[in-house]
């Protein structure tokens, strides 16, 4: 089994920390970590350079799909992005991993 990580930003912290609580209370991930970082992107032909707040959510093939349409239903952000990358790591952080999983 491997881990997958799904990324995605916020321009606010407290609307990070309420999807962040609601994906680890349905199961749907054994770990978030949010990091503020620096972001300069294009927008409607305008650059932008802003403080957003990047969330890391590590969680299983079964749950992607669920986990990006929460994502879609409860982000602010017209078009949010949602990146996701598959993981290896040791045995027994995958078995810690999956056990914290539904």
């Amino acid at each position: 089994m491997k881990i997958h990580i799904i990324t995605t930003t916020f321009g606010d912290l407290s609307e990070a920390e309420k999807i962040r609580d609601l994906l680890l209370g349905d199961y749907l991930s054994s770990c978030i970590q949010i990091q503020k970082i620096q972001s300069s992107y294009i927008w409607q032909d305008k650059i932008y350079n802003e403080t957003e707040y990047k969330m890391s959510i590590k969680t299983t093939k079964k749950n992607l799909k669920k986990l990006k349409n929460r994502i879609l239903s409860t982000h602010s952000y017209e078009i949010p992005e949602i990146l996701i990358y598959k993981a290896k790591s040791t045995k027994k952080y995958l078995k810690w991993h999956k056990s914290s999983i539904k």
